[in-house]
């Protein structure tokens, strides 16, 4: 097996286990137990709220987009779980549904910037935190995989070769 499609699974296995964190907290949501501060830890606040704003409601409960966004990355990881492929697949549904979360956050500094009372910025931080758990960590390894580069997957380089050469006169 090479070493692609190894990692491929590896992170199919990470999506997969993400995937079900977002299905039990839907259903951990639904029967609203400690509902009042369990958005805080939603892999797709923006998707929940974009759909608010479309149906010009507060919805209380995850909604339609949030169980579709659920459902598709478990799909998508399976596929990667069982066939070492769908890298692609993947970075386009995490693209899709990475969206409405990242307007949602734009939009809370937008209006904590332009409001003296404005949002309260720490309760930015556990979202955020998920985000990057949830969306940004697998996304950016999923790039780095395609790349050709799953040996390191650190952000910054392991090493650096420099080829000096005399300067001729």
């Amino acid at each position: 097996m090479d070493t692609n499609r190894k990692m491929t699974r590896r992170l199919g296995i990470y999506l997969f286990v993400m995937a079900w964190y977002q299905i039990v907290f839907y259903l951990v949501w639904l029967s609203r137990i400690g509902h009042d501060w369990l958005f805080l830890l939603d892999p797709r606040l923006g998707a929940r709220l974009f759909e608010s704003t479309l149906l010009g409601t507060e919805i209380g409960a995850p909604g339609v987009l949030c169980w579709i966004s659920a459902l598709g990355l478990l799909v998508v990881a399976s596929l990667m779980l069982i066939a070492g492929r769908g890298l692609k697949l993947y970075l386009g549904v995490e693209s899709l549904f990475s969206v409405p979360t990242i307007f949602t956050f734009a939009w809370i500094v937008i209006a904590r910037i332009g409001s003296p009372e404005g949002f309260p910025l720490l309760l930015v931080v556990p979202p955020i935190a998920v985000f990057i758990v949830f969306s940004v960590l697998p996304y950016g390894v999923a790039v780095r995989i395609l790349a050709g580069s799953p040996a390191d997957l650190s952000i910054l380089p392991s090493r650096v070769v420099t080829k000096t050469e005399p300067i001729q006169a």
